[in-house]
């Protein structure tokens, strides 16, 4: 009896130091997840300049949630189709294009991008200088960060 007793203990403290190593293992995961998530946006975010200066459609698709919208330094409201087709159409047309002052902040499976972008070309035929700060939030969802909304705002 009393090695049923001495065994039916052991089980009972193996499997909670089990279990505690696994809550061990969630925690030090869940602590890693934001930095790695701050270094998948920040090469999204670099990825996302390089697709506004080659206007690749194609990409700037795949990252923008279905219900991407674009707040312009002017103030005005474009929808996911409504921005391809501006640079899609060569209606925004960036020779260089780069952002710097970047910060990235991680909720779980939102987060939130500022920078600063400079960038020059054509837009709707009238050359541009572009010097703005940005604010960007993405969505992660299936595994897979989106652009959700994006504003910004010109500076001097």
């Amino acid at each position: 009896m009393k090695a049923v007793i001495y065994l039916f203990a052991f089980s009972i403290v193996f499997l909670f130091s089990c279990k505690e190593k696994n809550k061990n293992k969630n925690m030090e995961m869940a602590n890693d997840y934001p930095e790695l998530a701050k270094k998948e946006l920040t090469l999204l975010n670099q990825q996302y300049d390089s697709a506004l200066i080659k206007s690749d459609t194609a990409f700037l698709n795949k990252i923008y949630a279905n219900e991407f919208t674009y707040t312009t330094p002017e103030g005005q409201v474009r929808n996911k189709s409504q921005q391809l087709i501006t640079i899609g159409s060569g209606g925004l047309k960036l020779d260089y294009g780069k952002s710097d002052d970047v910060a990235v902040s991680v909720y779980d499976s939102t987060a939130i991008v500022t920078g600063r972008f400079f960038g020059k070309g054509i837009f709707k035929e009238n050359i541009i200088d572009i010097k703005e700060r940005y604010t960007t939030v993405w969505v992660k969802r299936n595994g897979h960060w989106r652009l959700v909304t994006e504003q910004g705002t010109f500076i001097q």
